[in-house]
Formats: C-alpha cells, structure tokens, sequence
C-alpha cells in the first residue's frame, strides 16, 4: 500500500486543470443522457449484466454501505460526461432503490449506510434544540436591552436643553462657500 506522502506527490497541481483545452474533458462536453428516465436506464441496463452484478454484490458483501456507493456511481457518470450532476442527484434514489432490491432478491446482506448508528443520537438532536432556543433567547434579551437604552436616550435628550450650546457654537464656526468634504485651500506660499 502507498504512503500518505507518495499519493499527494502524485496528484494534480494546482491549476493543472486551467492548462488544458477548454472543453477537452469528457464534464465539460454535453452530457450523453439529458433526461434522468434515460440516465436511470443505462445504470439499470448497465447492472444487470452478470460480470458487473456479480462485482457489485462482492462489494456489498464486503460492507461497503448502498449509499457511499450510488454516490460513487454517479460522480463517476458525471466524470464520464454520461449525464449532469443534476441528473445524477434526480436518479440516486431510484438508483439505491434498485441496487437494494437486486441485494435482496439475491438474499445478500448489505448495509445502506443510513443506519442507526450514523444518525446523530437523540441526545445531541436535544441539545442542538436547546442551544438553539438558548440563542434566541439572548437575541430577545439583547433587543429589549437595546430598546430600553433607545428609549433612555431619547428621553435624556427631550429633558435636555442644548439651544443655547448650538446658537453658541455657530458663532464661533467661520462660514465658507466650500463643501465639506471638500479640501483646506492652502494659503500663499504654502506648498
């Protein structure tokens, strides 16, 4: 078996994909099957024969889960440019329905790779909920604190009179015809 480090070695560099012809890749052409009744056929047509029938039940059999494995088909059909990912998504249920029932009519026991043990327990689907109504929570929390604030302000400012301050103020502030984010003109000689 390769090492970790020789298998990376050996993959592509990155933008080595950016190097070839567009539309030199088979996932870069038209698909083959635009429909998903037609893509379903040719995997259906394709499984059926007794070399590939007998490869896949070896591979259930050795514990390799019904749904890794659809997925795996129909990335590869998508690779191939058989049909698009879209597609391959539309006819992955029918496609598991069809490899489990071969599986059963052969009486060869699999797994689906939905069982029990890989749905998350019902423990931490509480917790999830918990913390999730926690958070919301705070979030009403915090928007009544910032309304009261809001209210506090509004109320400090309608007690306080600061006419005076402004009329003041407007005295001192020389007028110019100048914008504001205009710039300072500079005086003569300044460079």
């Amino acid at each position: 078996m390769a090492s970790f480090e020789t298998d990376v070695l050996r993959g592509p560099i990155p933008g080595q994909s950016l190097t070839t012809e567009p539309g030199g890749r088979p996932w870069e052409q038209p698909p083959q099957f635009v429909h998903a009744e037609d893509a379903l056929k040719y995997y259906i047509d394709s499984l059926i024969v007794p070399q590939k029938a007998s490869s896949l039940v070896s591979i259930l059999r050795r514990g390799y889960p019904v749904v890794t494995l659809v997925d795996s088909i129909i990335v590869a059909g998508t690779m191939k440019g058989l049909h698009t990912l879209d597609v391959g998504v539309l006819i992955a249920p029918a496609l598991f329905t069809f490899i489990t029932g071969l599986a059963d009519i052969l009486e060869v026991e699999y797994k689906t790779g939905m069982e029990a043990s890989n749905r998350p327990s019902k423990t931490v689907v509480e917790q999830a909920i918990r913390e999730g109504k926690q958070d919301v929570q705070k979030n009403a929390d915090r928007e009544r604190h910032d309304q009261v604030l809001e209210q506090e302000a509004r109320r400090a400012l309608t007690t306080v009179d600061v006419t005076p301050a402004m009329e003041e103020r407007s005295e001192e502030m020389p007028v110019t015809d100048r914008g504001l984010m205009q710039r300072p003109m500079m005086e003569q000689g300044e460079i």
